[in-house]
């Protein structure tokens, strides 16, 4: 540039000097000027690109195929070698959904890698899930299987979570995961602190060793079934004023107070059982439906109506031989079983 700057201001001098002189400049030295002019702007460019190169981000390289996992659903189908209920859903070119219900399979080792959200391996023969690891899990449904470890699942961010029938013991993985829906039912679970403080609106958790609900005082629970369990005492209910619908059938709860300032929907227990507090469901005027153990629920009014004609008896007021037979028949002293291949039918109402 410097040497631009000295060439022009001598060719400004000589054009001073020739237009004194009355001298005709030659158009030479300008069309030499010009040469030179193109010559360094060309450099000055190259020296511009050359920094910006310098400084320019790296460019994006193509995702590596490894990184993206593809495969068709019919592809996936014959690597599990699952049967025609495997069903799959895609969104663009991945598989996000597996329903794998009574598929037939044993291994879920060819998932490894997909980006699932939602997985169900219910009534299948899988034990292992650690294929799981690092999937983006939404849903995910483990019931009727020999699963007994999910340590797998730690730091995932699931929020349905069905373990029905497994051989789960310990659910404190799930600890501060955004689960809102969770089912136990059967599981040789008697702990619930684990859930403490996390947004379940539905929990399922009949057929367990559970015997204390402190843990969801506070929680917001909209569901709870805790049927055929050791739970006596339902105070720490008694400020879920979210709570619509509740299973107590076949357990020891005999008091019903704690209920009073909720405004249950539906309510399943154990008429016969009930010593205190009848009137406080009796006076709730949002409980539409109630449901005594062995029968489908009926409407609050046919309810009361059969009630007060004594259809259901206290336990205590049973004669012996009365009880004798309750014993052998009511599913108020043993839970009742699905029927032989009708396995299915562990999934509730809600669930199906």
């Amino acid at each position: 540039m410097q040497l631009l700057q000295n060439t022009t201001e001598t060719h400004i001098t000589r054009k001073k000097r020739h237009a004194q002189t009355g001298e005709r400049e030659s158009s030479l030295p300008f069309i030499g000027m010009t040469g030179l002019l193109i010559i360094v702007t060309a450099i000055g460019c190259g020296s511009n690109s050359k920094e910006t190169a310098r400084t320019a981000a790296p460019p994006v390289m193509p995702a590596d195929d490894s990184t993206t996992y593809q495969i068709t659903p019919s592809e996936l189908r014959a690597n599990l070698k699952a049967n025609e209920r495997a069903k799959f859903t895609l969104a663009g070119n991945s598989i996000v959904r597996a329903e794998l219900f009574q598929s037939g399979i044993r291994s879920i080792e060819p998932l490894r890698g997909i980006p699932l959200e939602f997985l169900d391996l219910g009534m299948t023969d899988v034990s292992d899930i650690s294929p799981l690891e690092g999937m983006p899990l939404k849903e995910l449904v483990l019931e009727n299987t020999p699963v007994a470890d999910i340590s797998v699942l730690k730091g995932m961010q699931l929020e349905v979570v069905k373990l029905q029938n497994t051989k789960i013991t310990d659910l404190t993985v799930l600890h501060g995961m955004p689960i809102r829906q969770l089912n136990l039912l059967g599981l040789e679970v008697n702990d619930l602190s684990p859930f403490h403080d996390m947004p379940l609106e539905t929990l399922w958790a009949p057929r367990t060793k559970i015997a204390d609900l402190s843990p969801l005082a506070g929680m917001k629970l909209q569901s709870l079934d805790i049927q055929a369990t050791d739970v006596r005492s339902l105070e720490p209910l008694a400020a879920m004023t979210t709570l619509r619908r509740l299973n107590i059938a076949d357990t020891p709860v005999t008091d019903l107070t704690p209920l009073k300032d909720l405004k249950l929907e539906r309510l399943t227990f154990s008429p016969e059982r009930i010593t205190a507090g009848i009137d406080v469901i009796r006076n709730m005027p949002s409980l539409a439906e109630l449901q005594p153990t062995v029968e489908t629920p009926i409407k609050a009014a046919d309810f009361w109506q059969r009630y007060d004609l004594g259809v259901w008896q206290p336990v205590t007021e049973l004669l012996p031989s009365e009880n004798s037979d309750a014993a052998g028949n009511s599913s108020a002293d043993s839970p009742k079983e699905s029927p032989p291949g009708n396995e299915e039918n562990t999934r509730t109402p809600e669930e199906k």
